[in-house]
């Protein structure tokens, strides 16, 4: 090989120095190269044989030098060598993207001469590695060389070509870092979302923004990628399961948010959510709740007869302590308070005079004290009577309030539940999925 550079050289050389007047030489030099090379001599297009019927033969050798990039989308590679090349058609497997390996060809052969005309073959089975650089992005694993032929539908003849086939491996440390773990982070921002409370009003803000960045990432994948419809990488697979994921989860916080904020002025919690999801589903979730008994044997005894559900609607999952002291005292006020008066109201207007009121008194003073007394005595009871009443719409004005309470608590109950469930489902699918794409790859 090197002797033919040698040569190759110095006929290059010489067309230099012709080309330009300054040849370094005899006049017999000179003479030579204006027969060689003058235009009624020398045919480019013309076969090096003594009969037009023999074989030319024609042996080449590809040194390859370096692989100056890859480009994906247009599936194209440059490389450099010892023969002058500037791209051939490489096609991509996506398949298994930034762990991929890839197979490209060059193909050598001649569209005029056939097999009886010129007969091309490789120099080796393998190609010439002696002044190859190594490349940042791809590893080169072989490098060899076939002789195959072709026949053309055009005419009946074979024509012979040279097939070199680069294969090479990416090296995925750039992708890894650049695309893989930022994705897998977005994705854990997902989950984490279910773990914000929704009082914070955050909420719903941090699922748009986690679905839009997976959107930005897919967007700069598409670029590297080359548009085909025969195959879907295994990353663009994992991009659409996170992309998936996060707008389900969208959707789950403005089904989450809207549970939260009920109250039993605008909703009546349906039987069945007090029921599956307040208990059976809180118990299977391991989830606790103050002042409430969440234990298997207690949901079966509180929910084992179907006569005892429908009083269960319009009570909470179980009693409160200080609730029930807070209305007990209330009610017994209002019951001593009703009982007084009532005895106040039956009790007839008999009065007695006391002794010095007999020795001293007149029965004009006396009429005068009785009608006195009588009047305090109606005036005392509309006052009771309006105490009475206002303490009665106090008493069913916090009736109300505690019963609104209970309501709103279970329906931010019914809100932690399904975040908690949403944050199962979702870990569960996410880690299933991406174990599934690593060992895919």
């Amino acid at each position: 090989m090197f002797h033919t550079f040698q040569r190759q050289l110095k006929l290059f050389l010489l067309i230099i120095c012709y080309c330009f007047n300054f040849t370094i030489g005899g006049p017999a030099q000179l003479r030579l190269l204006n027969y060689l090379l003058s235009n009624n001599r020398y045919t480019s297009i013309a076969r090096p044989v003594q009969n037009d019927s023999h074989t030319l033969p024609v042996t080449m050798n590809l040194s390859l030098q370096q692989i100056i990039s890859f480009d994906g989308k247009n599936e194209a590679v440059v490389i450099t060598g010892w023969m002058t090349i500037s791209y051939r058609t490489s096609i991509l497997n996506v398949c298994l993207f930034f762990l991929d390996t890839q197979y490209c060809t060059l193909k050598f052969g001649s569209w005029t001469y056939d097999d009886a005309g010129v007969h091309l073959m490789a120099e080796s089975s393998k190609g010439q590695l002696d002044a190859y650089v190594k490349s940042a992005e791809w590893d080169l694993e072989d490098f060899f060389a076939t002789n195959n032929v072709t026949k053309y539908d055009c005419c009946p003849n074979m024509y012979p070509y040279v097939l070199y086939t680069i294969r090479m491996r990416r090296r995925s440390l750039y992708y890894f870092t650049t695309i893989i773990v930022p994705c897998f982070l977005i994705s854990c921002m997902t989950l984490l979302g279910f773990l914000l409370s929704p009082d914070s009003g955050e909420k719903l803000t941090l699922q748009i923004t986690t679905l839009l960045t997976v959107v930005m990432f897919s967007l700069l994948l598409s670029d590297i990628l080359p548009p085909s419809s025969t195959a879907i990488p295994i990353i663009t697979i994992y991009f659409m399961c996170v992309m998936i994921m996060s707008a389900v989860s969208v959707v789950a916080s403005v089904l989450i948010l809207s549970l939260h904020f009920r109250n039993s002025s605008n909703y009546t919690m349906p039987l069945w959510i007090r029921k599956y999801i307040c208990n059976y589903m809180a118990w299977l979730l391991r989830m606790k709740r103050p002042n409430h008994d969440l234990s298997w044997s207690a949901i079966g005894r509180r929910w084992a007869s179907p006569k005892q559900e429908p009083n269960n609607i319009n009570r909470s999952i179980d009693n409160h302590p200080s609730k029930i002291s807070s209305e007990s005292s209330l009610n017994n006020i209002f019951e001593l308070l009703s009982t007084n008066v009532i005895s106040v109201d039956k009790r007839p207007l008999e009065f007695s005079a006391s002794p010095v009121m007999k020795t001293h008194g007149s029965c004009h003073h006396q009429n005068t004290s009785n009608e006195s007394y009588t009047c305090d005595m109606e005036m005392i009871r509309c006052e009771l009577r309006v105490i009475i009443s206002q303490l009665a719409i106090l008493i069913n004005y916090s009736r109300q309030k505690e019963k609104d309470n209970n309501e709103s608590q279970d329906w931010q109950f019914v809100a932690m539940v399904l975040d908690r469930l949403c944050l199962v489902i979702f870990a569960v699918i996410m880690l299933l999925f991406t174990a599934r794409t690593l060992f895919n790859v």
